[in-house]
C-alpha cells in the first residue's frame, strides 16, 4: 500500500483494518515491495518545523501488543503518493485535504484486543506507512498493544512496543538528511516504570482532554460495521474512547516549548484565509468599480436630451433640464418656426467638477421652407449626483436672451399650375364647369386656416381652397423664402411689420411645381357637348381601361360634381357583375335560361320592365334583353351572400376611390337573405355607386382587369391598389356587344364597335303597390380603349335616355 500511485482514492480504499479474530502466533505481515522513488519520511530532514511538529507521532501506551495482527493489502503496480511523500506544490497535503469520499490513506485506530503470541518488534520497513496515531484510550483498561508494525512512525524508528527497535536510520538509507533518533517519552513502552493504563499526559500546548488531541488531525475514517465480525463493534468503540496519554517526554517538551517553537497550525487555514481575503478584496473592488461605472455621466444626459429633441418630445427635454419653463419655451420656439423634424448631433463633453458643456449641431426641418442648421452648446450641471441641462433660451439658439424667441417671416415664390394631359393649363379663368370643379380655386388665407396651414402662412397669403388646388397645396405653393427674426415672446405677429428687425438667418425659397392631370382636352370637350342642354341632372365620366386614367368628367348643370360624388343605385347596368359571378359559379355561356313574366324568390315577386316575358333564352339573349326574372332564378340557385359580395368587390365595390378630390365609396352591403341576393343582383336593394365607379365596370371587361381610377399622373398617385383580374371577361364582351346591336340599346344610334349595358334603377318609396317608382337612367360601355358611364337622375329608361347621350359622346370621338 506504500507503493506510489496517482490515485489517492486507491489508498483510502485499500487501507487494512486490523481484525483481532485473525491473530495468530506468527507475524502475519509481509514486507511490501519497495519502489525506486525516494520517499521523504517524517524523520527525514525538512526546513519546515511546522511539518515536523505536525507529523510527530503520539505514542499510545495502552495500545501495545505482543503481536502484529495487521495484514498487508494487495499491492498495485501504480505508485501511491502518501501524505508524507514529497510534492512540488508549496504546501504538503494534510489529512484535512483528503477527498470527502472513501477512506483516508491510513488504517483506522486498532480496535483488536491483545492476543498473546505476537512476537518480534516491527522493523523500519514495517512502519513505513503508519500515519500519525491518535490517542484514543478505551473506556476501561484494555490489554495494550503497539501500532501496526506495517506502518511507520513519524519521528524516529522506535515503536510503542519498544524504542528504537532495529537499526537506526543511517545516511546510507536516508541520505545526508537522516535525523538523530529521539528518546522515547516516559510511558511509551509497556512495562516500564511509570507506565499505567490510565497515565495522564497533556496534548502538546493545549489542555484539551477530549477524544481528539488535535482538531487539525483527521479522523481515521468512518466506522464500517461490515468490516467487523458480530460483537466486535462494542469492543472497537470502547477502544476508540479517549484516555489521557500521560506526561510529555523531554524531547516533546523541548520541541513544544523551545525558543523557536510555534503554535501548531494548519496551512489550509492560512490558505483559506488568504483566499477569503482576496475574494473579499475582489468583491469590494468590484463593488467600487460598479459604483463608479454606474455613476451618472454628463454624456448620458446630453445624448438623451439630443434624442428627445430629435423626436420633438419637449416634455422629456424639460425632464432633463433645470431652470425656467423649458417645455413651454421649446414648444413656442418650434411652433413659431414650423418645425416638422430635427436632427441633433452632440460633440465631446467637457466636464469640470459639477459643471460641463456639450457642443451640438442641429438641423431643423421647417414646414414649406426646407432645412435650417446651426450650432449651439448645452450647459450641464450636477445636482444631487444627477446631471441636468441648465436650461435658458440660449440652449435653443445661442443668440437668444432671457424672454426672447425666434419667429419666421415668409416670402412666397411663383405658384405652380394644374395642367391637362397634353400640358395645357386648366387653372385659367376660361376653365369652368366640371373642369373648374376638379381644378378648384385659390383664395386668401383666413384666420381659421392658420392652424391647419401652420407658420408658413400669414393671413392673406394665397392658398388652395378647393379641388386639386387644395389637395396639392404644398406642391403648388412651393417653399416660402423665410427670414428668421429674433423677437420678444408675444411679439411674433408684429415681426413682419418691424422697420429694423433682428434677422438671425434667412432661407431662400423655391417656386411651386405643376400638377399634371389625366384629363384629355378633346375627350373632355366631347363629354361636355354630350350632356349640355339636358333637362335632368346628368353626369358623364370617361376613363382609359388599360390604365384607369380619368379622361373626361362632365356634369350638367354645373356646381355639383355628381360624376364623382353623386350616389345612385346602378340598376341593370350592374348585371355585368352578376353574370360574371354566375359564369364563375357554373353557368355556361351556351346554357338556356327561362324568362317568365314573374319569378318568386324568397317570397318576393320579381318582374321585368313593361311586364315582359321572353320564355326560353340563351345566356346572351337574357343579358341583352335585361330579363330580370331569368337572372334572379339562376342567382338563387347558384349564388349566396358571400359569392355575390365577392364578385362585387372584384369590380371595386366597397373600395376607396382616392383620386385626389372628393369621391364617394361605392357600397355593396352583404345581403341578409336570398331575396336580397336576388334584388342586389339586378342593381337594386342597398347598392349605392357613382358614375365614376360605374365607368370602371365596363373598363374591367374591356381590359380583363379592374383598375382603380386615377386623375393625377404627375406626381404619381401613391399606394394605388394592384389590378384585379376578371375571369370570363372574354365571354362578357359578346354579351355586351349584343346589347348595342340587338338588345336594349340597339336604337341609341351608336356607331362603331361599342359594347355596353343599359340600366333603369328605381329609387324612392312607393305609396302603394300600384305606384311605379321613378328611375335613374344608366348606360355603361366601352369603345376601344375608352370606357364611359352616363347617368340621368330620374331620367327613366336607360336604353331610351342614357344610351343616346352615351352614343353622342362615343360617336364624337
Amino acid at each position: 500500500m506504500w507503493q506510489h500511485t496517482d490515485d489517492p482514492t486507491y489508498q483510502r480504499e485499500h487501507t487494512p483494518d486490523p481484525r483481532p479474530w485473525e491473530s495468530s502466533g506468527e507475524n502475519t505481515h509481509t514486507t511490501p515491495e519497495h519502489t525506486n522513488e525516494p520517499t521523504p519520511h517524517a524523520w527525514q530532514h525538512t526546513d519546515d518545523p511546522t511539518y515536523q511538529r505536525e507529523h510527530t507521532p503520539d505514542p499510545r501506551p495502552w495500545e501495545s501488543s505482543g503481536e502484529n495482527t495487521h495484514t498487508t493489502p494487495e499491492h498495485t503496480n501504480e505508485p501511491t503518493p502518501h501524505a508524507w511523500q514529497h510534492t512540488d506544490e508549496g504546501e504538503r497535503p494534510s489529512w484535512r485535504e483528503a477527498p470527502p469520499t472513501g477512506r483516508f490513506p491510513t488504517v483506522s485506530t486498532p480496535r483488536e484486543t491483545h492476543e498473546p503470541g505476537a512476537t518480534g518488534p516491527p522493523s523500519l520497513e514495517d512502519t513505513a506507512s503508519f500515519a500519525a496515531p491518535r490517542h484514543e484510550p478505551p473506556s476501561s483498561p484494555q490489554p495494550q498493544h503497539g501500532p501496526d508494525p506495517g506502518h511507520q512512525a513519524h519521528v524516529g524508528t522506535h515503536s510503542p512496543d519498544r524504542p528504537w527497535a532495529g537499526d537506526r536510520p543511517n545516511v546510507a538509507q536516508y541520505g545526508d538528511q537522516a535525523p538523530a533518533a529521539p528518546s522515547p517519552p516516559p510511558g511509551d513502552v509497556p512495562g516500564e516504570v511509570g507506565t499505567t493504563a490510565g497515565a495522564q499526559r497533556p496534548y502538546g500546548d493545549t489542555d484539551h482532554a477530549g477524544p481528539e488531541p488535535d482538531r487539525d488531525l483527521p479522523s481515521h475514517g468512518p466506522y464500517v460495521p461490515a468490516e467487523e465480525p458480530a460483537g466486535a463493534a462494542t469492543a472497537s468503540h470502547q477502544a476508540l474512547r479517549p484516555r489521557d496519554p500521560g506526561p510529555p517526554s523531554q524531547e516533546q517538551e523541548e520541541l513544544d516549548t523551545g525558543d523557536d517553537a510555534r503554535p501548531r497550525r494548519s496551512r489550509k487555514g492560512l490558505v483559506v484565509g488568504i483566499v477569503s481575503t482576496a475574494v473579499v478584496l475582489a468583491l469590494i473592488g468590484g463593488g467600487i468599480s460598479w459604483y463608479v461605472l454606474a455613476l451618472p455621466k454628463p454624456e448620458d444626459t446630453a445624448e438623451s436630451y439630443a434624442a428627445a429633441w430629435g423626436e420633438g418630445d419637449y416634455g422629456a427635454m424639460a425632464g432633463l433640464s433645470t431652470g425656467g419653463d423649458a417645455e413651454q419655451s421649446l414648444t413656442r420656439f418650434a411652433d413659431n418656426l414650423g418645425v416638422t423634424g430635427a436632427q441633433v448631433d452632440v460633440g465631446e463633453v467637457s466636464a469640470d467638477g459639477d459643471t460641463a458643456t456639450a457642443p451640438y449641431e442641429v438641423t431643423l426641418s421647417l414646414k414649406n421652407a426646407g432645412d435650417w442648421a446651426y450650432e449651439g452648446e448645452l450647459p450641464l450641471t450636477r445636482q444631487d449626483g444627477e446631471w441636468l441641462v441648465d436650461f435658458s433660451p440660449e440652449v435653443m439658439h445661442p443668440e437668444l436672451g432671457e424672454g426672447q424667441t425666434l419667429t419666421r417671416v415668409n416670402a412666397w415664390g411663383e405658384r405652380g399650375h394644374i395642367l391637362a394631359a397634353d400640358g395645357t393649363r386648366l387653372d385659367t379663368d376660361e376653365a369652368g364647369g366640371s373642369v373648374g370643379m376638379i381644378v378648384g380655386q385659390v383664395g386668401a388665407v383666413e384666420e381659421e386656416d392658420l392652424e391647419d396651414l401652420g407658420p408658413a402662412y400669414d393671413v392673406g397669403d394665397p392658398t388652395g381652397v378647393s379641388g386639386l388646388q387644395h389637395a396639392y397645396e404644398e406642391r403648388l405653393a412651393g417653399e416660402a423664402g423665410i427670414a428668421i427674426h429674433l423677437v420678444d415672446e408675444g411679439d411674433e405677429e408684429q415681426a413682419a411689420q418691424e422697420e429694423d428687425p433682428t434677422v438671425v438667418d434667412s432661407i431662400e425659397g423655391s417656386d411651386g411645381e405643376d400638377v399634371t392631370t389625366s384629363l384629355d382636352p378633346a375627350i373632355q370637350s366631347a363629354a361636355a357637348r354630350a350632356v349640355v342642354g339636358e333637362n335632368d341632372p346628368t353626369a358623364l365620366t370617361a376613363i382609359r381601361p388599360s390604365t384607369g386614367e380619368i379622361l373626361a368628367v362632365a356634369n350638367a348643370p354645373g356646381g355639383y360634381n355628381r360624376a364623382f360624388e353623386g350616389q345612385y343605385a346602378p340598376g341593370s347596368s350592374f348585371k355585368i357583375v352578376s353574370y360574371q359571378a354566375l359564369l364563375a359559379n357554373g353557368l355556361g355561356a351556351e346554357a338556356t335560361m327561362h324568362c317568365p313574366e314573374e319569378a318568386n324568390v324568397g317570397g318576393w315577386d320579381f318582374t321585368n320592365a313593361g311586364d315582359a316575358a321572353y320564355g326560353e333564352q340563351s345566356v346572351t339573349e337574357a343579358f341583352a334583353t335585361s330579363c330580370n326574372t331569368a337572372l334572379v332564378q339562376e342567382v338563387a340557385n347558384r349564388l349566396d351572400s358571400q359569392t355575390i359580395t365577392a364578385a362585387a368587390e372584384r369590380f371595386g365595390m366597397n373600395s376607396d376611390l382616392d383620386v385626389g378630390v372628393p369621391t364617394i365609396e361605392p357600397s355593396f352591403p352583404e345581403p341578409e337573405n336570398t331575396t336580397m341576393v336576388a334584388s342586389q343582383s339586378i342593381g337594386q336593394g342597398q347598392i349605392l355607386t357613382s358614375p365614376l365607379h360605374m365607368a370602371t365596370v365596363p373598363a374591367a371587361v374591356a381590359d380583363g382587369s379592374w383598375r382603380s381610377p386615377t386623375l393625377v399622373s404627375e406626381p404619381e398617385m401613391p399606394d394605388q391598389p394592384e389590378p384585379t383580374q376578371i375571369e370570363h371577361a372574354d365571354q362578357l364582351r359578346p354579351m355586351m356587344r349584343e346589347v348595342v346591336t340587338n338588345g336594349t340599346a340597339d336604337e341609341a344610334g351608336f356607331t362603331g364597335e361599342v359594347h355596353g349595358k343599359t340600366g333603369s334603377a328605381e329609387f324612392g318609396t312607393a305609396e302603394d303597390e300600384d305606384d311605379e317608382l321613378d328611375t335613374h337612367a344608366w348606360f355603361v360601355g366601352y369603345k376601344g380603349d375608352l370606357a364611359f358611364s352616363v347617368v340621368v337622375e330620374g331620367g327613366g329608361g336607360g336604353g331610351s335616355v342614357a344610351a343616346p347621350i352615351a352614343a353622342d359622346f362615343a360617336n364624337a370621338l
